[in-house]
């Protein structure tokens, strides 16, 4: 689609028509004297259709007033969600197939779909962490970093157990298109960082001990970029980890602590 959709200072959801740049068109999709919510407070469908949740005849901060949920769909025409608990409770989540999921109390784990055609709602036993789960795009597959929860495209979690992998501590985790970084203590000593293909959870070690990583980043095409320090000499180092686990070094600084310099007036 040719369309975009923004939220603004003044707490309204509009759609923008990019279809002729030299004509963008704005639509306003929340209704008069509804506030929209921005952070995880709406989402839109693959067909257009947008949900969000907000407040009905706010104050002038646009804060308090009757909360609710509303789904608006592309050709017109407004449904009530279920009731959020409060104006900052629900939150929406875009899934592989563009269907939205909605939460709308973020304390308890009651997750629904929001489905189209018929407009419904409908419960899904799914883990409320897919929430927070980012796709890894060509795998079919999402992670939540912080637990290691791995899903797959029924919503099946599987939780990446460190000790099966050789780590005893998670330092860093990222993710390509196609794979799963994690960086962290190894079992055996040092630090280590992993490539983990979503498929089947197996590890590949890429770096085993040498570094002691303090940041990680990975692009699309797998290349990793670090920071960090070498431990032979405890250099200040920064480079990147091409898929094979070949590092380049692009530069080190010696990390010598220089001596205190004290500074005397001169008369």
């Amino acid at each position: 689609m040719n369309d975009g959709y923004t939220w603004t200072s003044s707490f309204v959801l509009r759609k923008l028509s990019l279809t002729n740049p030299n004509n963008i068109q704005l639509e306003q999709l929340s209704p008069t004297g509804f506030s929209v919510r921005v952070d995880n407070a709406f989402a839109v469908d693959q067909f257009g259709n947008a949900a969000f949740i907000g407040v009905l005849e706010p104050d002038a901060r646009g804060t308090s007033g009757t909360t609710a949920g509303l789904y608006r769909a592309s050709g017109g025409g407004f449904q009530q969600l279920t009731t959020p608990s409060g104006p900052y409770q629900g939150s929406f989540w875009k899934g592989f197939n563009g269907e939205i999921f909605y939460r709308p109390d973020r304390w308890d784990g009651v997750i629904k779909e929001i489905q189209s055609n018929p407009f419904a709602e409908v419960d899904r036993a799914i883990n409320s962490l897919i929430m927070q789960s980012v796709i890894i795009k060509n795998k079919n597959k999402s992670i939540e970093l912080d637990s290691l929860t791995v899903f797959d495209i029924n919503y099946s979690d599987t939780t990446i157990n460190l000790g099966s992998i050789g780590l005893s501590e998670k330092k860093f985790t990222a993710i390509s298109d196609n794979y799963i970084y994690i960086a962290g203590a190894s079992s055996t000593g040092g630090e280590a960082l992993l490539r983990i293909d979503p498929a089947d959870l197996q590890p590949i070690t890429l770096v085993s001990g040498g570094y002691i990583f303090t940041r990680i980043d990975v692009a699309s095409n797998d290349m990793v970029s670090f920071s960090g320090r070498r431990v032979s000499d405890m250099a200040f180092i920064s480079g990147s980890i091409n898929s094979n686990g070949d590092i380049t070094e692009f530069g080190a600084e010696d990390a010598v602590i220089p001596e205190g310099v004290t500074l005397v007036r001169i008369q």
